[in-house]
């Protein structure tokens, strides 16, 4: 499945919502469905499959001697395509690291079958280091979060709130879990008669574990230390490198793109092309322009301690000459018999910061110089 076709399926869904119950929305609707829960997580793929086209009546509501009229579940053809709208930011590239944070939330909850209990136990402080809320202390919180119209209707508070977080959407979701951080809940809560203690620090690391544990891997930030990415992502997303030379721009923007959609070693190799282009950027020569940057860059470091040295013995001779082996001599910039391939991913991207690094500080040198 590809943006354009889950565009499509929500373009459907809306106009099902506008119709009668008929035959042919509901053929339409099972194979939304179907292609939906094709590669869903299996958590993912049991709440797509219990979805309804048809309102499923219960028998208080229909006289015994009647047929139930046939009615479209507008509730059911509302959450599939909040399902599908969830899927086209799964396949988009992200463009802000809060992009990012709703990935990785969107992937903890449609993991996790208890993820909307744990995560309600926190709201109503049925966890350590959380604070307690009573009936209508959850009713307040809601208010104060934007959902005033969420009451607490006496039922068990942490299943109630469960409810109401699994039918939000993902941007109310990651709301409700930034509000819920909101320091005067930590700071202005008073002990409760069991005396239990509230800790912000070790309730962002109780949910951070939820998070990564949904996930199935390590370091979920939000909340600084909550969603913690593990990737540069100032560079990503805060720096952006523009130049007079369209292409280098482009392939710039096509590595940053492959390297988010985890294609390492494809990543890798165009951040190189980037990198050699820009390397003959500052002069028709491409030696030239190689000791034009290293003059600029490296009048902070040296490899010597005497005063006067050679360009050669310039730190960043010897960092371009480093690069310029890797790439010359691994599978990187060549793919001949003889390269030597690079199989792990940490270090594909260790090399890939490391260059894009580089490619930063000699556009903000340069420039400056310019």
């Amino acid at each position: 499945m590809n943006i354009v076709n889950a565009q499509q399926a929500i373009e459907q869904l809306r106009r099902m919502l506008s119709n009668s119950a008929n035959e042919q929305d509901k053929n339409i609707f099972a194979k939304l469905k179907s292609d939906l829960a094709k590669d869903a997580p299996i958590n993912l793929k049991n709440k797509i499959l219990k979805l309804e086209y048809l309102y499923q009546w219960e028998e208080w509501e229909i006289p015994w001697n009647q047929t139930p009229p046939e009615e479209i579940s507008a509730y059911d053809i509302n959450k599939l395509l909040r399902m599908y709208e969830e899927k086209i930011l799964d396949l988009s590239i992200p463009h802000t690291p809060q992009d990012l944070y709703k990935k990785k939330l969107l992937k903890a909850k449609n993991n996790n079958i208890d993820f909307f209990v744990c995560l309600g136990a926190m709201v109503v402080g049925d966890t350590d280091f959380f604070p307690y809320r009573k009936s209508t202390q959850i009713s307040r919180f809601f208010e104060e979060s934007g959902y005033p119209n969420l009451k607490h209707d006496g039922s068990t508070r942490r299943f109630w709130v469960a409810k109401q977080l699994e039918d939000m959407s993902l941007d109310d979701l990651y709301n409700v879990i930034r509000c819920l951080f909101k320091k005067k809940y930590f700071v202005e809560n008073p002990k409760e008669e069991n005396e239990k203690i509230v800790d912000i620090e070790k309730a962002k690391l109780q949910l951070k574990e939820l998070l990564s544990s949904s996930c199935q891997e390590d370091e979920f930030e939000d909340l600084k230390d909550v969603f913690d990415l593990d990737i540069n992502t100032s560079l990503l997303f805060n720096k952006k490198i523009i130049t007079d030379d369209n292409i280098l721009n482009n392939d710039l923007e096509l590595a940053r793109n492959l390297y988010l959609n985890n294609n390492l070693q494809l990543a890798v190799e165009k951040i190189w092309d980037v990198y050699e282009r820009i390397k003959s950027s500052f002069d028709k020569d491409k030696k030239t322009s190689v000791m034009n940057i290293v003059s600029k860059i490296s009048d902070e470091i040296t490899n010597t301690s005497a005063e006067k040295c050679s360009t050669t013995d310039l730190f960043f001779y010897k960092e371009l000459q480093d690069l310029t082996h890797i790439g010359n001599n691994y599978k990187i910039r060549h793919s001949e018999k003889g390269k030597k391939e690079l199989k792990n991913d940490a270090t594909k991207e260790y090399l890939f910061f490391r260059v894009l690094n580089l490619i930063n500080l000699i556009h903000i040198r340069m420039n400056m110089e310019a």
